[in-house]
């Protein structure tokens, strides 16, 4: 990989982590309204606050993000794809946690679930760059074989 290439990546990957974080709060404040307001049971407040939060940052990615997209995915289709690599990540993060509690016990929970989000958005960057957003990187292949 160029040197370019993977200071690409880096640049694209700090974006990718500031939306993430954008997404983290507004995840915690759809939680808190479902939860708190409504009196939801908080699997049912955490999977609505998940949903409204990968929309969320769906969005943002698609414009900010990976503005470099010549031939962006449809709005449903990509959010579709987007929300099956969050899952992806969720469940790298939940492995994890779950390997890492089972290795260290549990007073090392809060690390391993700090070591499990880290997975998770590394996976998720991945699969967004790979699989959502692809046709960048197909985009400026092609321009370069010309």
């Amino acid at each position: 990989m160029s040197r370019f290439k993977l200071s690409e990546n880096i640049k694209l990957f700090v974006k990718y982590s500031v939306v993430g974080s954008v997404g983290a709060a507004v995840n915690f404040a759809v939680f808190h309204f479902f939860f708190d307001v409504f009196g939801a049971h908080h699997v049912v407040a955490a999977s609505g606050s998940f949903l409204v939060a990968a929309y969320n940052n769906y969005l943002i990615n698609r414009v900010w993000t990976f503005q470099g997209v010549r031939a962006r995915p449809r709005l449903i289709s990509g959010y579709r794809r987007y929300v099956l690599g969050n899952l992806a990540g969720l469940a790298t993060n939940l492995l994890v946690l779950t390997i890492l509690v089972y290795l260290l016990g549990e007073d090392a929970v809060k690390a391993a679930q700090i070591a499990g989000i880290a997975g998770g958005a590394i996976v998720n960057f991945l699969f967004a760059k790979l699989f959502v957003f692809a046709d960048v990187d197909r985009s400026r292949q092609a321009e370069r074989r010309g």
